[in-house]
């Protein structure tokens, strides 16, 4: 348990000054690496689950998840969407773990319905198989918070209407 506190430690220090006795983390990969190290193994002993934050500094340390928390945990691609290459036509996103479907229709009636399976490969990031439709295999994806919606490679982005 000591160990698990001189750890903590350390790592509150780096969160905060980005460096531990004088040596700066960000130059510093070794160091960091064993701070987040021990940041995870914090979060087992306590028994969290870890996820990724991002920093103004740089340094990304891993902040704990709890049970708690993580059922209120969801995508931010979940929801309904507006396509400008077919205005008024269904796009319905759902998400299971890191599954992605995508319930579309081509047609402002809404028939003619198809379903395409996506892959969330990070928190904003999708691979989506066109395929079956004609188009490609593994489309990236990405959302974009300013605009509230997901950009795609050809410059199309599908607006965000409600989750």
């Amino acid at each position: 348990m000591m160990m698990v506190m001189l750890a903590f430690l350390m790592f509150i220090l780096a969160c905060s000054n980005n460096s531990v006795n004088g040596l700066n983390l960000r130059s510093n990969k070794l160091l960091s690496k064993a701070l987040s190290t021990a940041a995870f193994s914090i979060g087992i002993a306590t028994g969290a689950n870890l996820q990724q934050v991002t920093s103004s500094s740089g340094f990304l340390p891993l902040a704990p998840v709890y049970a708690s928390d993580a059922k209120s945990v969801t995508s931010i691609f979940v929801g309904t969407y507006d396509d400008p290459n077919h205005p008024g036509c269904m796009r319905k996103i759902t998400v299971k773990g890191k599954e992605v479907s995508i319930i579309g229709s081509d047609n402002i009636d809404g028939s003619n319905q198809w379903l395409i399976k996506a892959k969330e490969d990070f928190p904003g990031t999708i691979f989506v198989d066109f395929s079956p439709k004609g188009g490609p295999k593994d489309l990236l994806g990405v959302f974009s918070e300013p605009d509230n919606g997901i950009k795609w490679p050809d410059g199309n982005l599908w607006t965000k209407l409600s989750k």
